[in-house]
């Protein structure tokens, strides 16, 4: 009998520490997601607009380390929503990305 309620405490316990993977919010997409176009804009899930916003520089931020923030704009098209991003690389090279952000936009 106490050895069924030491493992019954056991099990518990490792239960209780099991891990909940963390997502990113970033989908991840067998086609490619450059974000070079709207066509190709990179889509972001969030669950709010900080976390979204967040999203959309870490992405640049991993892959232009040391970049400078340009404009930001929102489009609408076809019922869905863009955040565009221009960037000027470490290098001086100017770039535009785009963001769909239809998931997130407008949640507080």
């Amino acid at each position: 009998m106490r050895f069924m309620i030491t493992a019954s405490l056991v099990a518990a316990m490792l239960a209780g520490c099991a891990s909940t993977p963390t997502q990113h919010p970033i989908t991840s997409s067998a086609t490619a997601r450059d974000g070079n176009s709207m066509a190709s804009a990179v889509v972001i899930q969030a669950p709010d607009e900080r976390k979204g916003v967040a999203a959309e520089y870490q992405w640049i931020a991993d892959r232009f380390p040391g970049y400078k923030r340009g404009g930001q704009a929102l489009l609408n098209k076809d019922g869905h929503f863009y955040d565009t991003l221009d960037i000027t690389t470490s290098s001086g090279e100017h770039k535009k990305f785009y963001f769909d952000i239809t998931n997130f936009f407008g949640k507080l």
